[in-house]
């Protein structure tokens, strides 16, 4: 690892590309809870080389594809409006 890998990890406790990853995966989720954007064209949109990629990186750090991910979120938005009325 080169000098400024070392730096990074000493001052961040992770290895730069986990902690780009990590990044990633976080701004997607976000797109995934604001936006109609397809989860391809989030994946690309985070950084990611294509959505076969995204996807895979997104069920290892979550245990779900950002589909399913999605799709839980409505599910969850559908009983809370539920449950306020």
């Amino acid at each position: 690892m080169t000098c400024c890998g070392n730096m990074f990890e000493r001052f961040l406790f992770t290895p730069p590309m986990k902690y780009l990853n990590e990044y990633r995966l976080k701004k997607s989720i976000e797109l995934l809870k604001g936006t109609d954007m397809t989860v391809t064209e989030i994946g690309l949109a985070c950084g990611f080389s294509g959505a076969s990629y995204y996807a895979e990186s997104f069920r290892r750090e979550m245990g779900m594809s950002p589909s399913d991910y999605r799709r839980n979120l409505d599910e969850r938005t559908r009983i809370q409006a539920v449950l306020k009325l």
